[in-house]
């Protein structure tokens, strides 16, 4: 029988007296880096640690580490809540109507009590709540648009043209009162020249 180590131990020595063998047994190395899986192979020793809490005998029940565990429950936490939000998008969009912005608060994990300034637009021009790493219709990241949102309203001008969407673009020239029509680079000289 051999014993398979959670991933944070690096050595066990079993005295003989305990039912080892008393030698110590270190996790492998390989290229400078522990070995992801350790299989003690030792009888005794895996006899005498059979029904430690940090050892199994099946690689599909290893014991996490408290971080793994902390980190597995943040991911499934996180994930069912994308999974409930994408849910309610498609329903709402199936349905044709809005989220309230109640449920949306709630889905999205945006705190009630960080006030709201609206609703960020993705690189393809798509409008997303707060929060969202990604955008809930073509799923572009959202990091590159945050950081461009939330320039405060003297610097907001300072964003690249060209970082802009077409229909950002096309907004920005009918609010100045020119021709929205043609292609990114058309809409940028348009609006440079104006």
């Amino acid at each position: 029988m051999a014993l398979y180590a959670r991933s944070d131990l690096t050595c066990v020595a079993v005295p003989e007296d305990r039912g080892g063998c008393g030698a110590a047994h270190t996790r492998p190395v390989t290229r400078g880096a522990p070995a992801r899986l350790w299989k003690l192979d030792c009888p005794a020793c895996c006899a005498a640690l059979a029904g430690d809490p940090l050892w199994s005998g099946r690689v599909s029940e290893i014991p996490e580490t408290p971080d793994e565990e902390a980190a597995r429950v943040d991911y499934e936490t996180r994930g069912a809540k994308e999974r409930d939000y994408v849910q309610a998008l498609a329903l709402a969009k199936l349905a044709n109507v809005a989220i309230p912005a109640t449920l949306e608060s709630a889905l999205t994990g945006v705190r009630a009590h960080i006030p709201v300034e609206g609703m960020l637009e993705c690189p393809q021009g798509h409008e997303v709540a707060p929060g969202q790493k990604f955008c809930g219709e073509c799923g572009t990241p959202m990091r590159q648009r945050a950081a461009a949102a939330s320039l405060p309203p003297d610097t907001a001008g300072q964003v690249p043209l060209e970082e802009m969407h077409v229909k950002k673009l096309q907004k920005m020239a009918r609010d100045r009162g020119l021709d929205a029509s043609g292609s990114k680079a058309v809409l940028i000289k348009r609006l440079r020249a104006a």
